[in-house]
């Protein structure tokens, strides 16, 4: 188990090395996650924005499993009928 620690740790000091010799292989990562955010943001505005989430936040649990349940039934009909 140690030596897997130890090896994930040399494999970051050397991947550290790498970055610190050519900076631009920074950019990857960086667009990478902004990409990542923006289809987090993609779901989840639409998401806030219809009001199920503020009213999964204030509903009982039994409640919030009704209207998922609901909510569910009601996509895969909506499915269906494309």
């Amino acid at each position: 188990m140690f030596t897997r620690i130890s090896n994930g740790w040399k494999l970051a000091q050397e991947s550290w090395q790498v970055l610190k010799l050519d900076r631009e292989l920074l950019v990857f990562p960086l667009v990478s996650g902004i990409a990542c955010l923006l289809v987090l943001a993609s779901f989840a505005l639409p998401l806030w924005g219809s009001g199920y989430a503020t009213a999964l936040l204030e509903f009982s649990s039994k409640e919030v499993l009704w209207l998922s349940a609901v909510a569910t039934m009601a996509w895969s009909q909506r499915l269906e009928a494309i």
